[in-house]
């Protein structure tokens, strides 16, 4: 399957690109969630979430902002904090008027705490602590191919169904959270 870039996208995706190619040679761009899932569904979407590998977002987004001084007009980063349920380090950058968030693909752990542990993960541990398969999805910048590593993802949204890609007791806390796919409760 593939996805129809619009031109806005395929300069962004460039850009992106070309930042990890020159710097972070290990970071295999993607794009997560929200967009790949819209883009499925045929509709546009906005929602630009970028993961990397074995890089922050903050430290990858500096660079390229770095590089595009004349395109990026802002940038800003919302650091962790565990008490208002921000549990992710993410940077963002305002590229020629459109809000994108970088983020390193994580892993969640948790003990006896609601509050997880985050760490650097692989997508596969990425895409198995997000809240539905269907925002599991992710757009492979180097590959241009999507990748749905729960198996699930690209069939639930054909078939229009909505889970959880692990336990729903693990991540029912999120999905009372996706009031666009009526999973309010």
């Amino acid at each position: 399957m593939k996805i129809q870039l619009e031109e806005h996208e395929e300069k962004i995706f460039t850009m992106v690109l070309d930042c990890s190619k020159k710097f972070f040679k290990n970071s295999n761009p993607r794009v997560a969630g929200g967009w790949v899932r819209d883009k499925i569904m045929g509709n546009s979407s906005y929602d630009l979430d970028i993961t990397l590998d074995n890089v922050s977002g903050y430290d990858f987004a500096t660079q390229l902002r770095e590089m595009h001084l004349d395109e990026i007009s802002t940038a800003g980063l919302v650091k962790q904090n565990p008490d208002k349920s921000k549990h992710l380090e993410t940077a963002v950058l305002n590229i020629n008027g459109q809000f994108i968030d970088f983020v390193n693909l994580r892993k969640e752990t948790y003990s006896t705490s609601r509050i997880p542990l985050i760490e650097f993960g692989t997508p596969f541990e990425d895409a198995h602590r997000r809240d539905l398969t269907i925002n599991a999805l992710f757009y492979n910048l180097e590959t241009k191919e999507i990748e749905d590593f729960t198996g699930k993802g690209i069939q639930d949204i054909q078939d229009k169904i909505i889970r959880t890609p692990l336990d729903p007791k693990t991540v029912i806390p999120k999905v009372g959270r996706t009031p666009h796919w009526g999973a309010i409760w």
